[in-house]
């Protein structure tokens, strides 16, 4: 998917493989059930692919901050449909309303106590 940047060329986001991520063997450690990750995907943007971890096992949600909105809605997009990011909570969850900014959440929501 492709969004403006401020010189105006376009910015590719795009989904790879998870272990190409950067931060993959920094979330694999923690990890309850590793297994997951055989669903995970690295979502590239700026040509530095981070790790989105799907639910499954023990994992019931996740989130992906971004700054722009657009990168998000990209992101989003990528996720949708793929095994471990079920619809609806693959959805844009967060955006602030004073900045162009937005989250990509999944899994079940948590509760507010």
């Amino acid at each position: 998917m492709l969004t403006a940047t401020a010189t105006g060329k376009p910015l590719v986001v795009t989904a790879l493989h998870a272990t190409t991520a950067y931060d993959y063997e920094y979330y694999r450690s923690p990890l309850a059930d590793p297994a997951v990750l055989v669903d995970a995907v690295g979502i590239c943007v700026f040509r530095a692919p981070l790790l989105a971890v799907p639910v499954g096992g023990a994992r019931r949600g996740g989130y992906m901050s971004f700054d722009l909105l657009t990168l998000a809605m990209a992101a989003k997009a990528l996720l949708d449909g793929r095994p471990g990011f079920p619809l609806p909570a693959s959805a844009l969850v967060s955006v602030p309303r004073h900045l162009p900014c937005g989250r990509v959440g999944r899994g079940t929501p948590r509760r507010r106590r």
